[in-house]
């Protein structure tokens, strides 16, 4: 590991409940959100006083429930997963943790998802961490539904160095690097996002949707 990383993560006070959780995960080699993107996250999830988010890749529910942690009880989250296992394992563990009423699982392909979810301007912020060859295809239906001023976070864009060809690209992961090439080059030129790419082990990229402040009046 990145000793930079490393020593961040040193740094990183959790809550013990869902640092239990983290440890199981891993432990399970479940895919899960690393501690210092979470950590990340929060911060910005304070500043801009987010609290209705929709995340795209549920997993087990670790950090639908970290958002939650994050937020308090007002804390509204609507998370996607495709897979049916993952689905009934993170509704357990929302349910172990007394959110849900918080959090709102559904079960489907996030590319399907996206395009019957009605209206625009829904999300304080929308975190993508699905299949990354889908990124490009779903970024449309992240930006009608996220709220002016809100929050585009997207995980894993530099593959490992594999987006940006600072690593070899083996065969079997060359259309998710392209594609997360594409993805990126689509969220960096939009007319309607701000986006940063932030370089630390596999990259995430941060966009705000142009327009007024989540809170601000109108």
């Amino acid at each position: 590991m990145d000793k930079n990383i490393e020593y961040i993560r040193s740094l990183i006070k959790e809550n013990e409940d869902t640092y239990i959780f983290r440890k199981q995960e891993e432990k399970n080699y479940i895919p899960i959100i690393r501690p210092e993107v979470m950590q990340f996250i929060s911060v910005i999830i304070n500043i801009a006083g987010i609290k209705k988010i929709l995340e795209i890749g549920t997993a087990d529910g670790y950090s639908s429930i970290c958002f939650c942690k994050t937020i308090g009880r007002d804390a509204d989250v609507t998370t996607i997963e495709s897979d049916e296992q993952r689905v009934c394992t993170a509704r357990k563990n929302i349910e172990s943790f007394n959110l849900n009423k918080n959090i709102t699982v559904i079960h489907d392909d996030a590319v399907n998802a996206l395009l019957y979810m009605t209206g625009q301007n829904v999300f304080d912020m929308i975190f993508l961490d699905g299949p990354k060859t889908h990124y490009l295809e779903m970024l449309p239906g992240c930006v009608r539904l996220l709220k002016e001023g809100g929050i585009l976070i997207a995980d894993n864009v530099l593959y490992f160095g594999m987006t940006s060809g600072q690593k070899e690209i083996p065969k079997k992961k060359r259309t998710s690097a392209y594609h997360l090439r594409d993805f990126l080059e689509a969220v960096s030129h939009s007319s309607e996002l701000d986006t940063s790419i932030i370089n630390f082990e596999d990259g995430l990229s941060i966009s705000v949707k142009k327009g007024k402040k989540i809170n601000e009046k109108t």
